[in-house]
């Protein structure tokens, strides 16, 4: 009995060892011959009938992009829809999810592992590298057989975060606030000579950095006037207008001032330069002629700014303009216009804006 026993367990171990290999010849058979059937099963028509819910157009192919497309966003999404989301309507649709969910709460439910210095992940490579022949190859690699037996490990999978480039820039916004209205007139400062014939001066709002103020003057009568309102240039600073300049007393005339009655004056003074004249007021430089109609018929009444006005002075400005209309070679009628406004300002302010590109 123990005889037969032995020659059976003999005749055992040796079929298994036979068994063996017949076994993996068997196989390799079997694949050789199976590969050309299955070759001819991987296509779309093979996919749709053996792969569930298979089709060619997935919707996440539009975020290809010719390999530039930005997984980012979309990813951030989907992890968040299916966190938050409701379960699909099968299982089989919920695989997507699960998958998701598993990877994003693994870096929380799992440890990280740390790699130190002297793990053989690193220095067996340093040893490789330091050691390399001329030809890539390194003769302390040999080939070796180790058993290893059968242990359950446990992985641990860490997902990382895309770092995204952008592309920055800076622009500069600016903003510009008046204190009038650009291209608008204040009010008007009128003088009357009588019921009809008036004269007018009103401030123009134009930003200037010339030192000079726009003002628009006007006479007329009950008729009107030959031309429309003048624009004029004022220094801001009357004293740019130059120092008055020397002349002499003459035969006095006839002048009268505003509605005065004529007064007669034994002199004169009339200065060297012809654009300064004497006025009532004081002295004045010529900066345009008027033609009103006036009495029936259109008058040239030359216009003068005061020498003693007084400009602008912080935000307000005041001009004093003199209408002198020489009537006859022994009467003159002159006319004092003040005219009052601020000056126009602006503000400015500057703000630099972000704004960043996804490349």
């Amino acid at each position: 009995m123990k005889k037969l026993a032995l020659a059976l367990m003999a005749a055992t171990g040796f079929a298994w060892a036979y068994d063996t290999t017949t076994a993996f010849d068997a196989g390799k058979d079997f694949g050789q011959q199976q590969k050309g059937t299955l070759k001819g099963n991987v296509s779309s028509d093979g996919a749709q009938k053996n792969i569930p819910n298979y089709t060619t157009n997935t919707q996440e192919a539009t975020l290809f992009n010719n390999g530039q497309g930005s997984l980012f966003t979309p990813g951030k999404s989907k992890v968040n829809n299916c966190a938050t989301g409701s379960k699909a309507d099968t299982k089989y649709n919920q695989q997507e999810c699960d998958a998701v969910n598993f990877l994003a709460k693994n870096p929380q439910q799992r440890p990280q592992v740390n790699i130190d210095i002297n793990d053989m992940l690193i220095s067996g490579s340093t040893q490789i590298i330091n050691n390399a022949n001329s030809n890539g190859g390194f003769s302390g690699c040999v080939n070796t057989i180790k058993t290893k037996p059968a242990t359950f490990e446990e992985s641990i999978c860490h997902e990382g975060r895309r770092l995204d480039q952008y592309q920055c820039s800076e622009s500069l916004s600016v903003q510009v606030d008046y204190t009038c209205q650009p291209g608008t007139f204040s009010l008007d400062n009128v003088v009357y000579r009588n019921g009809c014939d008036q004269m007018h001066a009103k401030f123009l709002c134009e930003i200037r950095t010339d030192g000079r103020l726009a003002i628009n003057v006007y006479a007329h009568g009950c008729l009107g006037a030959q031309g429309g309102w003048k624009g004029i240039y004022v220094y801001e600073d009357v004293s740019r207008y130059g120092p008055i300049p020397a002349g002499k007393y003459v035969k006095g005339a006839c002048i009268k001032y505003n509605h005065d009655e004529c007064r007669e004056y034994a002199n004169e003074w009339v200065y060297n330069d012809p654009k300064w004249v004497m006025t009532k007021w004081g002295a004045g430089y010529y900066v345009d002629t008027a033609k009103p109609h006036w009495e029936g018929s259109i008058r040239d009444v030359p216009m003068y700014i005061l020498r003693d006005s007084k400009g602008c002075n912080g935000p307000d400005c005041e001009f004093k303009f003199v209408f002198m209309w020489e009537r006859t070679s022994t009467l003159t009628e002159q006319y004092l216009l003040v005219a009052n406004n601020a000056k126009p300002k602006f503000n400015i302010t500057e703000k630099w804006v972000e704004s960043c590109d996804l490349q």
